[in-house]
């Protein structure tokens, strides 16, 4: 664990966390899943479980990666791979193949125990995550979940965080967002939040430090030993 300076971490009343690479262990299942729905185009994947990796870490819309601006028919094979991934990622979620990072579920159950609002902001669609939430039985501990349909623009925009913080009703000093990524860290800083990295997704510490987040954890399960 690596933390830049003591840091008041006591005034804090709300704790908002990315969803991939921070409390679910997805990228494997998640390039997976987009070579399944490439053979399905009867196109050849080519986008590599790294350059996956990067993409996500920087925000980066996969079908402007996957597909080239040049491909014939490309706003109908793009909508088609849109409709194919939310079906895909639906049913993935709903069989349990994603799993929780180590220590979420006891970690959640600590910081409702202490009196923390906790919120998830994250890309992904919230018609898939909130099910997922549901049965890995973490969203009775939730004040708010925000996905990429409920806000103008994502990460590393400040908007979803606001409008989280909003919900939750705190001040952004009030507030720590947890992510895996760079991304995560360069919304939370304009967003005015506390901003907390761990190890468990695209970003490594040197990404991190380039960043300089408050905190940088191994895991996400290690966030107690800094509030």
């Amino acid at each position: 664990m690596l933390i830049s300076e003591k840091k008041p971490f006591h005034s804090i009343r709300a704790i908002i966390f990315d969803m991939d690479g921070t409390l679910i262990d997805s990228i494997d299942a998640y390039h997976g899943i987009l070579k399944d729905i490439m053979e399905a185009l009867g196109m050849e994947m080519t986008l590599s479980r790294e350059l996956l990796f990067e993409s996500l870490s920087q925000g980066v819309k996969l079908s402007d990666i996957i597909f080239p601006p040049d491909l014939k028919n490309r706003r109908r094979t793009v909508e088609r791979f849109n409709t194919l991934a939310m079906n895909a990622f639906r049913e993935t979620f709903s069989r349990g193949e994603v799993e929780l990072i180590d220590g979420v579920n006891p970690l959640f159950q600590e910081l409702r125990r202490r009196g923390f609002s906790l919120a998830i902001v994250t890309s992904s669609m919230t018609e898939v995550v909130v099910p997922f939430l549901k049965a890995k039985n973490l969203h009775p501990y939730l004040n708010c979940v925000l996905g990429r349909t409920e806000v103008p623009q994502l990460k590393p925009f400040p908007d979803p965080l606001l409008k989280c913080m909003e919900i939750l009703n705190v001040e952004p000093r009030e507030s720590i967002y947890v992510g895996d990524s760079a991304v995560d860290i360069q919304a939370g800083k304009a967003a005015g939040t506390w901003t907390v990295g761990v190890l468990t997704g695209t970003s490594d510490l040197n990404r991190f430090k380039a960043e300089a987040p408050d905190a940088i954890l191994d895991s996400v399960g290690d966030l107690l030993t800094i509030l």
